[in-house]
């Protein structure tokens, strides 16, 4: 979730990276943008003091945090290390 504003330079400057970062991981994660001045509960209730702020969830929760522009390469990475299960360990056969 993106944590910004329409006013915000920052914001305007991240979007086109979250619009890239969302078609990457489209089959595995959602990428939504709320605008604070429209939800400011919503921005209280997550804590959110500066933005752009990007909040990753995993199973409702938040799982990792980044604030302020970020590259591409950092945020696919971050999604996909949240939403890759690691493969189950197979029992060994006696």
């Amino acid at each position: 979730m993106d944590f910004s504003e329409p006013w915000c330079g920052p914001c305007h400057l991240q979007l086109p990276i979250l619009e890239r970062v969302a078609e990457r991981v489209r089959n595995r994660a959602t990428v939504a943008l709320l605008n604070v001045d429209e939800a400011p509960a919503v921005a209280v209730r997550f804590n959110i003091e500066a933005i752009p702020t990007l909040v990753l969830f995993k199973e409702g929760r938040v799982a990792r945090t980044f604030v302020g522009v970020h590259p591409e390469t950092t945020l696919t990475n971050a999604v996909l290390s949240v939403t890759t299960r690691p493969v189950p360990r197979l029992p060994r056969l006696p």
